[in-house]
């Protein structure tokens, strides 16, 4: 309701399109008298715009040479607006692109300098296998029967990448002390509680509590959390739907998941560098290509657990963080300013 446009070809109106002659008045000014004072309708169920209701409308009229002195000034500053619009949008996709580029530079060992005197990837993999081995002994976590194995392409790479030296890849269940997702069959809104977020409450970087549309009740999340214990520090992925978004459990504050988010719990591993590793754009191909479902997609959890997950010694996971760090927040500054 309220879109105008001049006629400039040959067309017969059907219902819902009102045409109107002018006489003596500026096409393109009277164009822009009506998308500027135009209400959008009136009407409760379908809302709609009648020639009974437009007829009486009053528009300003000032002479037809101001009126296209007018019109051609407004033309002008909207072609510069849809301009500026298209700079912007350009902008936005160099910034999208080079935060792509950033990530595949980390996933490849080439984004900050290794350092020989960083303890390989190799030993800090044992240390995690240790540790994981006395949980089983103490009874808190559950011993994989299922082999792990990295099936590697013809030119000895995964994903088409080459590690550095100090590098090593790994699987993702073997680098993690739990890998859980969240309700397939949560409790029914209860409109207040605790939130029940689900994909739509996950970015990049960052869990939206504050944009929740679901609560349940604090005894629903007891009983909720018992699987996931979600806590700081685990790491969040997207697998359902809109796949490949990750964030990292900075809060304290309780909350529930729906099935379409995933909970890992990195063992030894630091936590943003994890989820930045999910957001490059190789590990976000292989999570598209392993994903099933025709309506919607979605990546279970057994296929999640094998993912290969390159791994560097922890000090240059630290670098690499703090890198990506600084280069997204500069890149978020411009984006802001657009």
């Amino acid at each position: 309701i309220g879109f105008c446009c001049i006629r400039e070809e040959p067309f017969v109106p059907i219902v819902r399109l009102i045409t109107i002659v002018p006489a003596d008045i500026d096409l393109l000014y009277l164009k822009f008298v009506f998308e500027a004072l135009i209400e959008t309708g009136e009407g409760s169920s379908i809302p709609q715009l009648t020639v009974p209701g437009i007829k009486p409308k009053l528009i300003p009229v000032s002479p037809l040479k101001e009126q296209v002195r007018i019109a051609s000034k407004v033309n002008d500053l909207f072609n510069i607006l849809a301009e500026i619009e298209n700079n912007k949008n350009e902008l936005i996709t160099i910034i999208a692109s080079a935060k792509s580029k950033i990530l595949d530079l980390a996933i490849r060992g080439k984004l900050v300098p290794q350092d020989p005197n960083d303890e390989p990837a190799s030993v800090l993999l044992e240390r995690i296998r240790e540790e994981k081995e006395e949980l089983i002994k103490q009874g808190k976590i559950k011993r994989d029967k299922k082999k792990s194995v990295i099936f590697k392409g013809e030119d000895n790479s995964y994903y088409g990448i080459h590690l550095p030296d100090g590098w090593n890849w790994a699987i993702l269940k073997d680098i993690s002390f739990s890998i859980s997702d969240g309700s397939h069959n949560p409790p029914s809104d209860k409109g207040f509680g605790v939130p029940l977020l689900s994909a739509a409450n996950i970015n990049n970087n960052s869990v939206l509590i504050d944009n929740a549309t679901r609560w349940i009740t604090n005894k629903e999340w007891e009983i909720e959390n018992q699987r996931t214990n979600i806590e700081m520090g685990d790491v969040l992925l997207t697998i359902v739907g809109s796949i490949g978004r990750s964030a990292v459990v900075e809060t304290k504050e309780h909350f529930a998941l729906q099935r379409s988010v995933a909970v890992i719990k990195p063992c030894f591993i630091i936590p943003f560098y994890l989820m930045h590793i999910f957001q490059a754009p190789q590990i976000k191909k292989w999570l598209n290509d392993n994903s099933k479902g025709t309506e919607q997609k979605g990546i279970y959890l057994k296929a999640l657990s094998m993912m290969a997950v390159p791994i560097p010694p922890l000090e240059e996971q630290s670098r690499i963080v703090e890198q990506i760090t600084v280069a997204f927040d500069q890149l978020d500054l411009i984006s802001n300013a657009l």
